[in-house]
This record gives C-alpha cells, sequence and structure tokens, in this order.
C-alpha cells in the first residue's frame, strides 16, 4: 500500500528543516516524508516556490512549524490551487496572524531573558557571521522550552536571510488567510509557548500539548506525533 505523503515546512526564516527531521522521522513508518527548504531569499519567490512544491507533492498532508505557518498561508493565498492539493494542514506554534501580536508574542519571550543574556543579544544585533548565528541561538533556544535545561540541539540559523525576509514583510494582516487551509486542519501548541492562537483559528481544532513550550515535538514528543498521526490518517 503507497504511503500517504506529509510535506513540512520548518520555521525561520532563516532555519532548515535539520532540526525538526531527528523528531518527525519515526512518522515515516507511515507517511512518506517531504522536507520543503526555504532557499529563496525574495518572499514572493519563497510562497510561489512553496505552493508549487505543494502541488508537484499533492496530495499531501503539511505540517509547518512557527514562522512555516506563515510561508503556508502566504503561499495559500499567493496560489489558491495549492489548497487543492491539500488534505489536511496541521500548524505547530503559528506564528502570530498580525504584525501586532507576532510582536506582543516576542515581547513575552524576550521579559524572561535574564540581563545577561539581554547583553549578549544585543552585542550580536549587527552581527550576521555563522558564528554569532549559532551564538544567538544558543543564548535564545533555552527559552522557547518548557524546561530550560531540556537539550533540542542548536537549530541552524542564516541571519541575513532572516533579515531580508523580515525587511519584505513589515506590516502584515493574515488573519483572512486562515479559510484558506484545507477543512481538516489542526492547531498544536505547547501549554507554555509564547506564542498564543489568534481568536481566528478559533475555527480549527486545537491540541494542548502539556509540559511544552515553542517545539513540542522535541519535548513531548511521543504526545506530538501521536497527536498528528491519528488526526492525518483520519483526514
Amino acid at each position: 500500500m503507497m504511503k500517504e505523503r506529509m510535506f513540512f515546512i520548518h520555521g525561520g526564516p532563516g532555519m532548515n528543516s535539520s532540526y525538526m527531521q531527528p523528531w518527525f522521522n519515526p512518522l515515516a513508518s507511515e507517511f512518506r516524508l517531504i522536507w520543503h527548504e526555504q532557499t529563496k531569499s525574495d518572499l514572493k519567490a519563497l510562497a510561489q516556490d512553496c505552493a508549487d512544491k505543494i502541488i508537484l507533492n499533492g496530495p499531501t498532508h503539511v505540517v509547518a512549524h512557527s514562522w512555516g505557518s506563515f510561508l503556508l498561508l502566504y503561499a495559500l493565498d499567493q496560489n489558491p490551487d495549492a489548497a487543492k492539493s491539500l488534505k489536511s494542514s496541521v500548524l505547530i506554534s503559528p506564528m502570530a496572524l498580525t504584525d501586532i501580536n507576532a510582536k506582543e508574542s516576542m515581547q513575552r519571550v524576550q521579559k524572561l531573558f535574564s540581563g545577561e543574556d539581554l547583553e549578549k543579544l544585543n552585542a550580536l544585533h549587527d552581527r550576521y557571521d555563522n558564528h554569532s548565528a549559532q551564538e544567538l541561538m544558543k543564548i535564545v533556544t533555552p527559552y522557547y522550552h518548557y524546561n530550560s535545561e531540556f537539550d533540542m540541539g542548536i537549530p541552524a540559523f542564516d541571519k541575513r536571510f532572516w533579515r531580508e525576509i523580515n525587511d519584505q514583510i513589515k506590516t502584515f494582516d493574515l488573519r483572512y488567510t486562515v479559510s484558506n487551509l484545507p477543512e481538516k486542519s489542526l492547531l498544536i501548541y505547547g501549554e507554555a509557548d509564547f506564542a498564543q492562537p489568534d481568536p481566528e483559528y478559533e475555527q480549527l481544532q486545537i491540541s494542548i500539548i502539556p509540559q511544552a513550550g515553542h517545539y513540542p515535538f522535541a519535548e513531548r514528543q511521543a504526545y506530538t506525533l501521536a497527536t498528528i498521526r491519528s488526526f492525518c490518517l483520519a483526514a
């Protein structure tokens, strides 16, 4: 029996799927896993590439994490035909739907930083080399967990790419795009995640993962994967 496809969109911008793969690979027993990499430095080209890959691999389930949800919603808005290729969608710790809410989310997590870590982050603000990017992620990542001592590894991060894409976004409002998601859609949040669901997401099924932060698939791998597996197989 041919496996159904599962299309993954990683967070960022400026990251890659390597931080997701070890945690989701167990799903390969039921699904054919497809890892989409964000390589275009132009936002519209990034969305077009994502939509083209969804269409190419459809029918497929899509799993988007964090900023990956922004890219998915933007891609479906710019390329409506891509939605026809989706059997279901799972948004994990999705980015806020408006620029204002996204900034408020970041302010919530930054309030948790120690004074020493804030000083280190400020010193890295205008540096774009690989070493400084890794140092930044080493500082930030523990604050995204329910348990700050949990070690999921340091995700790769291209800070210059992050800056280029964010410069193109400016003020955004994606609240109207939620209706473009397939009828079978699930939101997954860690109970301690700094990101909280926008009201527009209330039309979707929501699952809260206990004792988890922004990376529930790492901190509560078995729980999160079981939730995704049962949801997608029932789609």
